[in-house]
């Protein structure tokens, strides 16, 4: 084989060398970050929400598995065996109500009246969160032994960097409680 022809292989091998290995490098530029606890993506609220709640009596939480729930005319709505439940002035809705088969409540801890039922939020904006943004958010989570039912309502916002939810909580007017605390929530 000549000179020339050995020349060209060496130089085609080192530039498919070159590119495999570019490819390498780019294929893991970024994987990280994505499932890091502060992100520049937009968060998109459904799904697995690890929430806790803190009172004088002490903290309870649980975890809730949030879904879609189409807005009727800027409000949440939904129909449980319990009644109606509705939340005003919102654009996007989740909800987790396990007897309406839509999302879950799992991992309950601490104290509760009654266990948690039902877990509903409305967002004064669309869902994806945009990137390093907030937006308000308006919810409920009722609890329930099938017979007495509490209703706590919850105000706060949620922030798309850190993937979090806050803010504060307290019966609400038609409940028998009169608990007032603050909540926290962490997309999980």
């Amino acid at each position: 084989m000549s000179l020339e022809k050995q020349l060209v292989r060496l130089l085609g091998g080192l530039l498919l060398l070159c590119f495999a290995g570019l490819a390498l490098v780019l294929s893991g530029c970024g994987s990280g970050s994505k499932n890091s606890t502060n992100s520049n993506q937009p968060l998109t609220v459904e799904g697995a929400w690890k929430i806790s709640a803190s009172e004088v009596a002490g903290s309870s939480g649980f975890t809730a598995n949030i879904v879609a729930l189409a807005p009727q005319s800027g409000s949440c709505v939904v129909n449980t065996p319990l009644g109606q439940f509705k939340i005003t002035g919102v654009t996007t809705c989740f909800i987790a109500d396990p007897n309406a088969n839509q999302g879950s409540i799992s991992g309950v801890t601490g104290v509760w009246s009654y266990p948690p039922a039902g877990f509903m939020v409305g967002l004064s904006a669309a869902d994806p969160v945009p990137v390093n943004s907030t937006a308000q958010m308006f919810g409920f989570f009722v609890e329930t032994d099938g017979y007495n039912v509490e209703i706590i309502d919850l105000n706060g916002t949620v922030t798309a960097s850190t993937k979090t939810m806050s803010g504060t909580f307290s019966c609400d007017a038609q409940s028998p409680c009169n608990y007032t605390g603050t909540f926290t929530a962490t997309h999980q």
